[in-house]
Formats: C-alpha cells, structure tokens, sequence
C-alpha cells in the first residue's frame, strides 16, 4: 500500500456474485479472477463463505483444497472468506490449513453481542478479524457506537465493516457513519456498499472522504440485490488518482473474456424490486418474491415493505411475509376492517344479484389455452344452453361475457378498459374502484384469506383470490342450475397459463401453491353447491383439477 493511499479494495464477485449463480464458479475461472483483481491491485480476494458442510456448493464451503488451486500459480491478494453467525465458533486450522488470511464475520444487530466472545481463537490462529455489521441502515447512532466500543475492547477484532444490505445508505448518511466510527474506535473501517438505488459509488467516494479503510467491490457489479459497486469501475476511478496502485486492464479482459457471458445467462443489478428495497430499507426477497409472483400491484408491493420496515423483523422471513399476505391487509380497500359476523350483519338482505337468474346454467369463462383451443366447443355449448355467462379478467373479444369480472387489482388496471360495452362490468372487493367512471356492480364478498368459501344469506367469504371459483360462489347466489367452468386449466403440466401472450415467468413452487389453493376452494366450493339444491359444477374443457 502507497503511504498516500489510506484505504484498500476488496473483490467480493465470488462470495456475493455467489448468491446470482449459486456459486457455480469453476475453480479455474475463479484462478483467473484471482490473477485479474490482484494484478489490478486489489488488495483482499474474498473466495467465498466458510463452513464445515460439505454439502454446500464449492464456494458456500471454501473448502481448503478449492483454495489452494486457487492460488496455487499466482500468489496475489490475500484470501478472505466469510463466516455466519451460525458458522461463528467453528474449529478452524490455523491460516495454512484453510488457505485463507482474512475472516469476515457476518452478523445480524441481534447476533454481534453473542459472537464476540466466539472470535477470540481466530485472532490467535493468525487470521486477520473482521466483524461485518450487516443492514446498517437498521442501526441507531447510539447502537454503532456501543458496538464499536465492544469491539475495541475486546482487542481481537481488526476491522469494523459496515454492511448496507440493502443498497439504501445515501452518501450524507455515509459520510455521518464512517466518520462516527472514526472518531469512536481504533479499529479500521470499512463499508460493502450494494447498489440498489445506484449509489453504491457515491457511497464509496463518500466513505473514502471519510477515512475509511477498506471498500468492496465486484466485477460488473455481480451481486445479491441491486449488486455491488462494479470493482472496475473503482479500479478507474482510483487508478487514475493512484495509477502506481491500480490498473483496471486485467479485470476489463477478464470481464470482457468472461462476465459478459456469465451476465447473459444470469440477471442481476438495477431492477425495480431492487430499488424498492434500497428505498425502503427492507431485505430484496420481500420484493422480488411479491413481483415474482405477477399477481400483485407496486402499490401492494409499497404496502407491503411499508409493513416490513416498521416492524422489528430482522433479515428476510418468509413466515413474516405469508403472515402479512394471509391477513388480507394487501387486499383489502375498506376503510373499516370488518369481522364476518359484522359483514354479514351490514349486507344481509341486500345483495343485489340474489336469484336474479333462478334455474338459468351458467357458464365461467377462465383464461387458459383451451378458451381457444376449444373455442367451437365452448360456442357450440352457449348456442345449446343458453347459459348466463361469467367472464373474468382478459378475454380478448375472444368471448363477450353477459358479467365480465375483476377482483385483481393488477389484471384490472391491465384489462379492464377490454370490457365489451354489451358486458356487465363486476368488481370484487380487492379493486380500488374510487376512481372508476364506469358503470359496474360491487361483488358483495367477505375477502377473508384464512377462512374457507362459504356463502351466509348470500353473502360470499372467500380469499377472492380465484377470480374464476369466485365466480362459481356468485352463480350460486344468482340461482344457478348447473355450473359450468371453461378454459380453467389449472397450473400443472401447462407450458402456457393463459390463452394470450403474457409474462408467465413464475416460480414450479408459486404455481403448484396457486393449483393447490384452487383445488381446495373448488372442493369448498362443491360443498356450497350441495347447500343450494345439489347444484351440478363440470367442466367442458380439459383441466388438472378434479371435482
């Protein structure tokens, strides 16, 4: 290090890219890599997380063997892995047994006080300590210091690495931190910015103004969330302040050699669940999972992180987030929450649909591959029967429904000005409708995510979450002979969900949730139809569900 240069980099593309390919990096690429960030000059090389399972992906484990081919032609960087809080107080051999010179510790607020003590062996085995103070953002003044002071005291610990997990830090803030740390310890600082609002390089310049002593990086910014500081784009920067300490030319051939491809097969960086997640201060999985599942609204997606960031959840909790989904808060648009017993106090005797079509069949249009490929099936059995037909969401003109029905406020917002002028337009409880100019009638629904379908003097309970079995609920209090359902193909074995062109990119575990909550709502469902007079429900199109 040039005594006129006060900090180093650290290349964490490995380790945190790891989290974009599972950390699926051949070890001779990863030699390679090693070569190009340390002949560029960076400092530090983290290769991975450290653990003793052996069932973990190569470099979730580090194992010592992984390290040493590594390294074994180029003696560069320093070598650095991270260890969890889960992983704290493991035995580790001493620095030539692991191959490894630098431990990170990464810990939550709530595990640091706990793990302190645990850190004592690696000092004495000759590794270079750090702690990693993960989500800083969630710390107060008061909190950084007192650790910071814990820190310093315990006298083992090299570094205080500041963490922003969610890429949510802006520069002031920055600025505010490292130098409070600064002021309040002996220990050299540092900072692992991520990029989800495209700040993590403001975020470095303004640590580096500060004192800090260590700043992260990746090659072409590969990481977990918004991902990281793009290292080349340090190593210019810098290289240009320090070009006897930095040269980007290694790690520009190694990007142009291999992460243009790696970025073609795998996404990662600026997206807008990533920005919402910087914004928010919130881990990135509650985003992405919401979005991911192309059935929620941003506005029910900033309702949501809203939730989250006022809460004391630490990290990423999936229960956390079904318990928000299942309470109906992202649903719901009345002002007032209602119990069933109140709902059903308030509407009784004032459903406006009641038997309006008693002893008519009726007919539920889905939106499945076989609304068309069945089409002269399903025409041919309108012109036969007669029946009321219920549409929902997107049908194309293809069919123009007697109701035409929306009950998600995403597929409204997408469809709902398709509506046939000849259609009767319904809107389900979860569509804010204050600001609708068209004409159209309320579903009188209790939306209750936790409670089974069942209908009380014609007032309908459901999660509403089927637009097509809630559709079945109403022909039942329209006084439906028979129901029918058409183009409702269910989510197993489909390479199409729908008969029209739509992004359809969804988790097998999202969709096969998505049949199994169908499949059981149709199943309740039945039970309502046998309360009603024994009401026969079939399908005439091809489907995976079974009645």
């Amino acid at each position: 290090m040039k005594k006129d240069k006060q900090f180093i980099m650290l290349d964490c593309t490995v380790r945190d890219g790891g989290y974009i390919n599972n950390w699926a990096f051949p070890i001779e690429i990863v030699a390679s890599m090693y070569k190009a960030s340390s002949t560029a000059g960076v400092e530090i090389f983290e290769i991975g997380f450290l653990s003793e399972d052996t069932s973990l992906p190569l470099w979730r484990q580090s194992p010592a063997w992984a390290v040493k081919q590594v390294t074994q032609e180029y003696q560069g960087a320093q070598i650095s892995a991270i260890l969890e809080a889960n992983t704290v107080g493991m035995k580790l051999g001493i620095p030539e047994e692991t191959g490894i010179d630098v431990l990170r510790i990464a810990l939550n607020k709530d595990k640091v006080v706990e793990c302190i003590p645990k850190m004592a062996d690696y000092k004495a085995q000759g590794y270079t300590v750090f702690v990693q103070l993960m989500g800083i953002t969630g710390y107060t003044d008061i909190e950084i210091l007192n650790i910071c002071k814990l820190l310093d005291e315990c006298g083992y610990i090299d570094y205080i690495n500041i963490g922003d997990s969610y890429g949510s830090l802006l520069p002031e803030r920055t600025t505010e931190i490292i130098s409070m740390m600064k002021r309040n310890t002996r220990l050299k600082v540092g900072l692992h910015a991520h990029n989800n609002m495209q700040l993590g390089m403001a975020n470095v310049l303004a640590a580096v103004a500060a004192g800090a002593n260590i700043v992260d990086g990746s090659l072409y910014g590969m990481g977990r969330g918004g991902g990281n500081v793009p290292l080349e784009l340090l190593l210019s920067y810098y290289g240009k302040k320090f070009p006897d300490c930095y040269d980007v030319l290694p790690v520009l051939d190694f990007i142009d050699r291999y992460m243009i491809r790696i970025r073609q097969e795998f996404e990662w960086g600026y997206t807008l669940n990533n920005l919402l997640s910087g914004v928010y201060e919130c881990h990135p999985y509650y985003t992405s999972k919401l979005i991911d599942k192309r059935e929620y609204t941003i506005e029910q997606v900033l309702k949501t992180v809203k939730i989250v960031s006022s809460s004391e959840v630490i990290g990423f909790s999936d229960e956390f987030l079904n318990k928000i989904i299942e309470s109906g808060l992202l649903q719901r648009n009345d002002e007032k929450e209602y119990s069933l017993e109140e709902y059903v106090t308030l509407y009784a005797g004032h459903v406006p649909y009641t038997n309006r079509y008693k002893g008519r069949d009726f007919l539920i249009l889905g939106n499945g591959p076989t609304l068309i490929e069945c089409k002269e099936t399903i025409d041919s059995f309108i012109q036969k029967h007669n029946p009321v037909v219920l549409g929902a969401n997107n049908l194309s003109n293809l069919y123009i429904p007697d109701y035409h029905a929306f009950n998600n406020q995403r597929r409204f917002e997408q469809y709902g000005n398709s509506v046939h002028s000849s259609s009767k337009l319904l809107l389900g409880p979860s569509i804010n409708a204050k600001n609708i100019k068209y004409e159209y009638e309320p579903i009188i629904c209790y939306n209750s995510p936790l409670t089974p379908l069942k209908i009380i003097e014609d007032i309908i309970s459901s999660n509403c979450r089927s637009i097509s079995v809630l559709l079945g609920a109403i022909a039942l209090v329209m006084g439906a002979r028979n129901i029918y359902f058409a183009g409702m193909d269910g989510y197993l074995n489909q390479e199409r969900l729908h008969f029209y062109d739509e992004d359809e990119s969804q988790s097998a575990s999202d969709l096969k949730e998505r049949h199994d909550s169908n499949q059981a709502y149709l199943g309740q469902l039945g039970i309502c139809a046998r309360s009603y007079g024994s009401v026969k429900i079939c399908f005439i199109t091809p489907t995976t569900y079974e009645l």
